[in-house]
């Protein structure tokens, strides 16, 4: 899955100018997350037009970076988080991010950004990790 990331100064009204910005050139958001620490905001997006929105940004002289994320189906129990972190981490691979996308149906859907994509995915099947 791809993200956009937006990293700008915290300030009021930048989440309002981002939005404007994307909704007046078609651009359609369809996940969002914001955060900020020590006056810098990063703002994730997922849109359905990326060059568009990636474009738009930079245009309005937002920094702007790429991400892919892993995409985790993971049983909804505790311990499930535990075991697939203990697994990257054996494996010396950084979780930069992660976040829950969804839950329904006794599965949670994760979605992680990792230091090695391809490392992490081949710790992976169908979504979920190897069993040992």
């Amino acid at each position: 899955m791809r993200e956009l990331s937006v990293i700008a100064r915290d300030r009021v009204g930048l989440l309002a100018d981002m939005c404007e910005k994307l909704g007046e050139n078609g651009v359609n958001i369809g996940m969002i997350t914001a955060e900020t620490a020590k006056g810098t905001a990063i703002v994730r997006l997922n849109v359905d037009h990326w060059d568009k929105a990636r474009q738009v940004l930079s245009e309005a002289a937002f920094q702007v970076v790429e991400q892919n994320l892993l995409v985790l189906r993971l049983q909804d129990q505790p311990g499930e988080l535990a075991r697939v972190t203990r697994k990257l981490a054996e494996e010396k691979v950084n979780i930069r991010n992660v976040r829950v996308l969804a839950k329904e149906g006794g599965e949670t859907l994760l979605g992680v950004e990792v230091s090695n994509h391809e490392l992490a995915k081949q710790l992976l099947h169908n979504g979920a990790l190897r069993k040992p």
